[in-house]
Formats: structure tokens, sequence, C-alpha cells
């Protein structure tokens, strides 16, 4: 795909879709979300499996709750997929939320609420296509899915994004080039994990010249199929 080192020019020919996984409406890609669903199950259930989980691990039903299913795709091939939903901790049921209490845990939550943070966007599920990887593009399509998150993020101006990265990928450096801060580690399904959290006033550009030209291209050309993205003349994000 790459010749000699430099960035592929498929990059540039990418589309970047964003759907929602629940209240479906007219717009909704029936399609497409079944597409993107079927290669997100099976990625993750291999990626459990190579993890060494026993059993059908994955909550299938986390897709479906999602409010933002963002797509990279090369005409109909998907080059990677990653999800975002917001909670308001100031909820009960959002913090007994199964996915809160699972992956983050009071503790995390309390240390939010603490410094201030109620309104979060969460960043999961990081899915990118063997096919598309640095060593084959040139250009880290993770790095680009968590800018483009914390560009989501800036959209919404909440009050932070929130994840539990893989820290076997690097997905918590991803972040942490984006403004995300350390509010501790642990293990989740048998891989280590850091919780990153990228407050409003810390959203930044990426750092990285190449990751953040390709997010900004991405972002003014997004196909926004959900009613959910606010209409914003700018954003809150520094550079």
């Amino acid at each position: 795909m790459k010749d000699n080192g430099s960035i592929s020019p498929l990059l540039y020919d990418l589309d970047y879709t964003i759907i929602t996984g629940k209240d479906l409406h007219d717009r909704q890609p029936t399609e497409l979300h079944n597409k993107a669903y079927a290669y997100w199950k099976a990625f993750w259930r291999n990626v459990f499996k190579e993890n060494g989980m026993q059993g059908d691990v994955l909550r299938k039903e986390d897709f479906l709750r999602e409010d933002f299913i963002t797509i990279l795709s090369h005409k109909d091939e998907i080059a990677g997929i990653h999800l975002y939903c917001q909670f308001d901790l100031e909820l009960e049921a959002s913090r007994d939320h199964i996915y809160f209490m699972h992956n983050y845990g009071p503790q995390f939550t309390e240390q939010l609420r603490k410094n201030g943070i109620r309104h979060v966007m969460t960043i999961e599920y990081l899915t990118v296509d063997p096919a598309w990887r640095k060593s084959k593009v040139g250009v880290s399509l993770g790095h680009v899915f968590c800018a483009l998150g914390a560009q989501v993020a800036a959209y919404l101006d909440v009050d932070a994004a929130v994840s539990a990265c893989r820290m076997d990928v690097g997905a918590n450096d991803m972040l942490a080039k984006c403004g995300g801060v350390s509010y501790g580690k642990t293990d989740l399904y048998n891989t280590p994990v850091e919780y990153m959290v990228i407050p409003r006033e810390l959203n930044r550009t990426h750092s990285d010249p190449a990751v953040a030209s390709l997010v900004n291209q991405y972002w003014n050309r997004r196909i926004d199929l959900t009613t959910r993205l606010p209409k914003r003349s700018h954003l809150k994000i520094a550079v």
C-alpha cells in the first residue's frame, strides 16, 4: 500500500462515516450498520480469544448502546471502527451501568466527580484492520481514530473523554498525544489497561503533524448520518 516508508495515497481516499448504534431512523444505513457490527463482533471475539479468555465474553449489546459508531472505509472495505457513548455521572443509573461498573468501577467514577467531571464521552473498542496498520500504510489509524475521538468530545463540549486503554497496542499513548492524563492502571480481559482521561481544558490537536493533517481532512469531509452531533461553527480544542 505504501512506497519506501511514505504515507499510502489510499489514506487520502478513506471515508469517515458516523452512524449511531441506537435510535435508528430513516437516515440510518442498515447495510452499513450490519456490516460494521459483523466486523466489530468478529474482530473483538478474536482479540478476546487471543488473550486467553474462555467462552464468548464480548458484550454484543455494547454496539447497540453507542451514541456514535465511527467508521473509516475505502470503498466497500472497512479499515477501522471506533465507538463513543455519553454518560452523565450525576445519574446513579450511569454509575451503575454494567459498562462503567465492569470496566471502570466506583473508585474511578468518584475520582472524576471529585475533579468536577460530570458529562463524559467514553472512547471504546479501538478496531483497526491489520491491512491498514502503520506498517502497511505509513500512519497509525489508531492514533487517527483517537484524535478523531478527542475531536468528537470537543464538538460535544463534554467535561472529558474517558477510556480504558489497551496498553499492549499503545492506546494509552495515543490518547496522551491528544491531552490525555492517566487515572491509574488495571487488567481487563487478561489485558493491561490504563485509564486515560482527556479533560476539556487539556483536549488538544494530536502532536504528530501527519496524524493531525489526516484528522483535519477526515473531519472536514465527515459523513454524519446521526442526529446527535450539534451544529457548531468552531471547536474548543487547543492547537
